[in-house]
């Protein structure tokens, strides 16, 4: 019996393939990078179908990390084109053919019927016959050599992980949490307890793990304990109740500290001589039974003791910087850090005096946020157009001299833009600016995500059209063919329609009327809940029913709705969902506010979230909130993200205000 494993985000993909595929094999079916390496390791699959895009990665990295656990020929991607250098990258790996979307029948056999006449030639004399039945025998721990695949598979995710933790510069603190919940994920393990020195005493305390709050205050280990001492010695983790190790009395004390903590296995975090910490585990529920589980949670520990290290480094760089910024708040101009991404670092109470907006707010924010004149001169400086430049402009009704500089560090590039108020009339006035996406991101990404979609959409139609006239005797299959059909179809044309509705967003001011906000806000509620029901989400709105704007009501509904279905869609993923609109008078205009409690938006993606096509979705074009701006510039007004209070995210659309007085007027 052959078996073949089909990887795959998409559920109509890895159901076509299993039609074609099932007759006289087992197959398996997986949705995420994660869940592929398991069943690759846990079983030896005669073929493994690859798709392109996984929510926690691409196909091109799973190719490489199931080509370190010996499969080669036997990977089939699939994918969207032929061309370009994904296949050329698949071919330093062992593979030679590939499935282009949409696949057929055909297309699949051929592909498998020329793997199999590859293997014939290149399988030893008297191999054993790869479909004949194994019997069903007791764990056997794979040889040394695929021990050492495997962990170097697992090494490569955690160092790459905690490659990306210092890279943000985490405290000590974020960094244990992390650990623990690294740990857990690359082991299964329930419980991780983590114990560090304590400030100004002779101990180890807990610092993060699963226990109870009366243990963490009182639980803690000597530095003179001699258990502390035998566990340096081994430099490794040992079994609470390993005697022959450990010896009578320090197993009694290893014992009884795991009984306190719920672990069994204990393991020091050393570095140069030094214990940097202690970490507590329970049992292992992956790798239990592999002879490499003792090397690997050696290894990650060892990345653990170097990020230690570095951690030490960023609480000293924090306080340089504290001390640096209380220099930066005292001077008698206001002062503007820009990183090379374009975000604001730091702003000082007079800067953020001059622009007519708490400090605080400008805070991680685009420097866009500062208004489209500050955000031009310091995309000049940063673009290297030049070093420095001076310049007077108007900010809400000020005339500020605005001089943009290199930051003078040798750390990342950056800006510093100092405003002082200006002697003279400002030579430009600030306008609303939507950030423009360059023209060939916009294409690369309008191609990539339009043929994915389409394609996939394709690939069940095309392949329960090429069996249609062998199975079509059957009942089941007939339904299932309806079925496929008409899903796929109703797929394309939701796209269909939102690239229509895209393209025809326009400020026609003909189509616009007086319209109430809150009726605005009920329509787009209901239309929002009839694509993503909010499943338990707590829905709150907060409006005043006198509020009118001048718009065209359509747009300004569907723009709502695509923003609060998002914020729906975020706050699932808490324990007590939430999403908040708020309506009300802001100025001179009228600012709807969605809010939703989730995990706020993923830091890869905060630059380009406003951006059409920029999606990190599996199924969707991208064009939610880059719609919802665009309607909300059409409209005379703008759109703008911010951090939430709950840690969710904040949506605002600020329209000009018109009353109904002024409208008769």
């Amino acid at each position: 019996m052959q078996g073949v494993l089909i990887a795959s985000s998409d559920v109509a993909v890895r159901k076509s393939l299993t039609t074609v595929l099932q007759e006289g094999r087992t197959v398996y079916e997986c949705g995420t990078i994660s869940e592929c390496l398991a069943l690759a390791v846990a079983h030896t699959m005669d073929y493994i179908f690859i798709d392109d895009v996984f929510e926690d990665g691409s196909g091109e990295g799973l190719v490489r990390k199931l080509h370190a656990l010996g499969y080669s020929v036997e990977l089939i991607p699939i994918v969207v084109s032929t061309d370009g250098a994904s296949t050329k990258l698949f071919h330093t790996y062992g593979v030679r053919h590939c499935v282009v979307k949409p696949f057929d029948v055909k297309q699949v056999n051929d592909v498998l019927e020329h793997i199999e006449e590859v293997l014939s030639v290149h399988r030893p004399a008297g191999a054993a016959d790869a479909t004949a039945p194994v019997a069903d025998t007791a764990f056997v721990p794979p040889p040394d050599d695929v021990g050492e695949l495997v962990s170097s598979v697992d090494v490569r995710e955690i160092s790459q992980r905690f490659r990306r933790m210092l890279a943000r510069s985490l405290s000590r603190d974020e960094l244990v949490r992390a650990f623990v919940d690294c740990m857990q994920e690359q082991f299964d393990l329930d419980n991780v307890v983590v114990m560090v020195p304590a400030d100004g005493e002779p101990v180890f305390r807990v610092a993060a793990g699963d226990v109870s709050s009366e243990v963490v205050e009182q639980f803690f280990i000597p530095l003179d304990e001699p258990l502390l001492s035998a566990l340096i010695r081994f430099g490794e983790p040992v079994w609470v109740n390993d005697r022959d190790r450990l010896g009578r009395a320090n197993m009694l004390t290893a014992m009884r500290y795991g009984e306190r903590l719920g672990v069994q296995v204990l393991c020091p975090v050393l570095s140069r001589g030094r214990v940097l910490a202690i970490v507590a585990m329970s049992r292992f529920h992956r790798y239990a039974n592999s002879p490499v589980l003792v090397s690997l949670v050696r290894l990650f520990v060892t990345f653990f003791s170097k990020a230690l290290e570095n951690a030490d480094l960023y609480d000293n760089a924090a306080a340089a910087r504290e001390s640096y910024q209380a220099m930066v708040d005292g001077l008698p101009f206001g002062a503007i850090a820009v990183s090379s991404a374009g975000r604001i670092t730091h702003v000082n109470p007079q800067a953020g005096r001059c622009l007519g907006i708490e400090a605080d707010e400008l805070k991680g924010q685009s420097i866009e946020k500062a208004g489209s004149l500050v955000a031009d001169l310091a995309r000049q400086v940063l673009t290297g157009h030049a070093p420095s430049i001076v310049e007077i402009v108007s900010l809400k009704g000020k005339a500020l001299e605005v001089t943009a500089s290199v930051m003078p560090t040798t750390a990342e590039p950056g800006v510093v833009l100092s405003l002082r108020p200006a002697p003279v009339a400002p030579v430009r006035e600030d306008r609303p600016v939507v950030p423009v996406q360059n023209s060939e991101d916009l294409w690369r990404n309008m191609s990539g995500v339009l043929a994915h979609n389409f394609k996939n959409a394709l690939v069940p139609v095309q392949t329960c059209a090429e069996l249609l006239p062998t199975r079509y005797q059957f009942e089941g299959f007939r339904q299932s063919f309806f079925d496929v059909v008409k899903d796929s179809v109703r797929r394309m044309d939701r796209w269909v329609e939102q690239l229509l509705r895209f393209s025809n967003v326009s400020a026609d001011r003909r189509s616009w009327t007086m319209v109430s906000v809150q009726d605005c806000i009920e329509a787009a509620v209901e239309k929002a809940q009839r694509t993503r029901p909010d499943l338990g989400v707590e829905l709150v709105r907060e409006s005043d029913s006198e509020l009118r704007i001048h718009a065209n009501r359509e747009l300004v509904v569907d723009a709502l709705a695509e923003v609060i279905g998002n914020a729906l869609e975020a706050a699932q993923d808490v324990g007590a969902p939430r999403v908040r609109i708020r309506a009300a008078q802001d100025g001179d205009g009228v600012a709807i506010e969605v809010e939703d409690n989730g995990k706020g938006i993923d830091k890869e993606i905060e630059d380009t979230v406003l951006q059409p096509f920029a999606t990190k979705k599996l199924q969707g074009l991208g064009l939610g909130l880059a719609f919802a701006q665009k309607v909300a510039a059409a409209n005379g007004g703008e759109l703008t993200l911010s951090p939430a209070q709950d840690g969710g995210t904040c949506v605002r659309l600020a329209f000009p205000l018109k009353t109904p007085a002024s409208a008769g007027a």
